[in-house]
């Protein structure tokens, strides 16, 4: 060995595996790298998350090290010679590196694809509109109905209208000539496109009696002789059609509103909070509520946590509301304290706030 081989010195910056025959019991090279880098740690200009990124990455070297160390000596003994252990190290490395791919990141972005294919094809099926022939003018007629994932129509396209498939089941349109006039009405179907439940929810004017099933909750909003209630996934009315106004559920609650007073209520229809002037449901945690032409914030424990002081207030959006007090305009966080002060903004456009902040 040369004088410059002799003088080399091995640091955390410069550790590499000699490229020399493996010997039987030595450890000398992976002990010099571990006592190397003990000395490293002892340097005062190193915090703590550095010295257990380097006794991370002085393990796995001396992991590396070790597995490589046993390939060699295992082809040594089938091929009676010695293999550069640099090599075997390096092998190693793209072994592990491979496995990992197939083994982590392909499955992931496999369950990814699966989730991103379930959104758009709830419970495997989409609502597609078809062209099925033309009325006596000659217009096209078109219907609603249901395909697979591979375009093949699994429920036949006989309906007026259709909204997504949510736990099995879905609202479709039905539009019945009877004595003269339009019969207009919603129901529930399941996946086979057979009935659920007995309810025909009926269309008056221009807005759905039905809303798809909330994404929290298995319980859909209906009106039921001008009045709402929810239904369950079985077609079977879970809360009486009582209300004057409604909201989806958002986590366990939903807003409804009898009378002059809006409250909040649970899957059982029990009131979960005090009854207000005015609310709007649940967004990113927070209610707008309104007590005496004042608005604040309830929490989804039923809670006022910010007292109701402002005139005007948008909902919550990414932890921050916009809020107006007389004239000026200004964004509280969840805590309802100030992190914009008023007269910033001229309208309650959150979303100001954080073209602001970049």
């Amino acid at each position: 060995m040369s004088e410059n081989e002799k003088k080399e010195t091995k640091t955390v910056e410069d550790i590499k595996i000699e490229d020399k025959p493996v010997l039987e019991s030595n450890d000398t090279e992976t002990q010099t790298r571990i006592a190397s880098i003990d000395n490293v740690m002892k340097t005062p200009n190193l915090n703590k998350f550095d010295t257990f990124f380097i006794r991370v990455w002085a393990f796995l070297c001396s992991i590396i090290i070790k597995f490589s160390d046993w390939i060699c000596k295992g082809i040594k003994f089938v091929i009676k010679r010695d293999v550069p252990r640099k090599y075997v190290a390096a092998t190693v490395v793209i072994i592990i590196f491979v496995l990992f791919i197939l083994l982590i990141a392909l499955p992931a972005s496999a369950n990814g694809t699966a989730r991103m294919e379930m959104d758009l094809y709830p419970n495997g099926l989409i609502a597609v509109e078809k062209r099925v022939g033309t009325d006596a003018t000659g217009e096209p007629i078109y219907k609603w109905g249901y395909a697979n994932k591979k375009g093949a129509i699994k429920i036949s396209c006989i309906y007026d209208d259709a909204l997504d498939f949510k736990y099995g089941v879905a609202f479709v349109k039905v539009i019945e000539a009877q004595n003269g006039s339009n019969y207009v009405y919603w129901k529930l179907i399941d996946k086979n496109g057979k009935n659920v439940g007995d309810y025909q929810f009926i269309q008056t004017g221009v807005n759905k009696p039905v809303t798809e099933f909330s994404e929290d909750q298995k319980l859909a909003k209906v009106m039921i002789s001008g009045r709402y209630g929810y239904v369950n996934s079985k077609g079977k009315l879970a809360i009486d059609a009582i209300y004057e106004d409604a909201g989806s559920f958002i986590g366990k609650m939903a807003r409804v509103s009898s009378g002059s007073t809006y409250y909040f209520i649970n899957t059982k229809g029990k009131k979960v909070s005090k009854e207000f002037d005015n609310a709007r449901d649940m967004v990113d945690g927070f209610a707008a509520v309104n007590i005496s032409g004042r608005w604040g914030f309830m929490n989804e424990k039923g809670n006022v946590v910010i007292e109701p002081i402002f005139d005007e207030v948008s909902d919550f959006y990414c932890g921050y509301a916009a809020v107006k007090q007389g004239t000026s305009y200004g964004v509280i966080d969840e805590k309802g304290k100030y992190v914009v002060s008023t007269g910033m903004f001229s309208s309650l456009n959150i979303l100001e706030y954080f073209e602001m902040k970049k």
